[in-house]
């Protein structure tokens, strides 16, 4: 399948369908974007457009979100253990923002799933409040597609209640009622 063919930054099949359910040890088409994080300079898989977020969370540099469940097993290790002390994994984005050198375009690339998407640490990020009260309202499509970024839902694990969170910002839906469930 061509690269210039529009389909969602998630992974898809072999054959550029949208991936219903992702496994670990088998092979997607994942969106990748050369880029420097922490010094490797290389490919990395993302997931969802690139984006600002002064709205709700202050950042307001264009960035992409890493999809880890595709990064390198050694490189993951180096982060997850050594570096990123695990629980802030999704405060790094990919941005050209401290390094100079810019972002590449989105390419697709033949990548195996690694590891299910490390969870969301909905307890820390102190704006996802105010990011879930501005949600509150909103109703999944048929697509499952997080209305906050337009991230694709359905390859995401469920909980043990039918919902799946968000990997981009926390955003915890109901894939039965297609709502939004909130902690407080």
């Amino acid at each position: 399948m061509s690269n210039s063919v529009k389909r969602p930054l998630a992974p898809c099949t072999l054959d550029g369908q949208p991936a219903a359910e992702v496994v670990v040890g088998r092979m997607y088409l994942v969106p990748m974007v050369r880029g420097l994080f922490h010094y490797w300079r290389r490919r990395w898989p993302v997931l969802g457009p690139k984006h600002e977020d002064a709205d709700y969370i202050g950042f307001e540099h264009e960035h992409y979100h890493f999809d880890w469940r595709f990064v390198d097993r050694d490189v993951f290790d180096t982060l997850y253990y050594d570096k990123l002390d695990g629980h802030i994994l999704f405060a790094w984005a990919l941005t050209d923002l401290r390094n100079q050198i810019p972002l590449g375009p989105v390419i697709w690339r033949r990548r195996k799933c690694h590891r299910p998407m490390p969870d969301f640490p909905r307890h820390l990020p102190m704006w996802l409040l105010t990011l879930e009260a501005a949600y509150a309202d909103r109703v999944l499509t048929d697509a499952l597609v997080c209305p906050h970024r337009g991230v694709a839902l359905g390859g995401l694990a469920r909980d043990t209640v039918g919902c799946v969170v968000c990997p981009l910002h926390g955003l915890r839906w109901n894939l039965e009622t297609r709502r939004l469930v909130r902690d407080d």
